[in-house]
C-alpha cells in the first residue's frame, strides 16, 4: 500500500483549535497511525464495531482499485502457505531481516533488495495461483464463461 493517503475537505472541519476550510488538500501518513500490536483475530471478523479497523487500501472514492483482487490473493497465498507447512513451522516474527516498513528512505541497500525480492516473490507465486485458479475453473461446468 501507498504510505500517505491524500484527501480533500469536503466542508469545513476545525481539530485542536485548527481550522480546515472545504477544499484543503489533506495528507496523512500511515506511519502516524496508532496500530495495536496485540493480537486479536476478532477485529477481522466481519461486522466488527469499526469499519476503519485496517485501512491499508484507503477507503472512498479513492480508495485502491486493486483492494478485492490483493485480499483474494492474500487469501490463495495463505491458503497454500498453510497448505504446504506444518503450523509449528510458521513463525513469522523470526529470521527475518524485515520486520515493518519504514518510508523515510534510510533504509539500507540490502533491506530494500531484500524487500524487492520478496515482492517479486509474492508476485510471482499470486500470478501462479491465478493461472491455476484459471485451469480449475475453465474445467467446471458451473463456471460462468466470460
Amino acid at each position: 500500500p501507498f504510505p500517505v493517503l491524500e484527501r480533500e475537505m469536503t466542508h469545513d472541519l476545525s481539530v485542536l483549535g485548527r481550522h480546515y476550510k472545504t477544499g484543503t488538500h489533506v495528507y496523512l501518513a500511515f506511519d502516524e497511525f496508532q496500530q495495536d500490536q496485540k493480537f486479536s483475530p476478532e477485529r477481522w471478523i466481519k461486522g466488527a464495531h469499526n469499519p476503519y479497523r485496517n485501512v491499508p487500501f484507503g477507503t472512498g472514492q479513492r480508495m485502491c482499485l486493486g483492494r478485492d483482487l490483493a485480499q483474494e490473493l492474500l487469501g490463495e497465498m495463505l491458503a497454500g502457505i498453510f497448505r504446504t507447512f506444518a503450523p509449528e513451522r510458521i513463525r513469522p516474527y523470526s529470521n527475518h531481516l524485515f520486520s515493518g516498513r519504514r518510508n523515510d528512505g534510510k533504509d539500507s541497500f540490502a533491506t530494500t533488495f531484500y524487500q524487492l525480492r520478496v515482492f517479486a516473490r509474492a508476485l510471482k507465486n499470486s500470478y501462479r495461483i491465478g493461472l491455476k485458479r484459471k485451469a480449475e475453473l475453465s474445467k467446471c461446468p458451473y463456471a460462468q464463461k466470460a
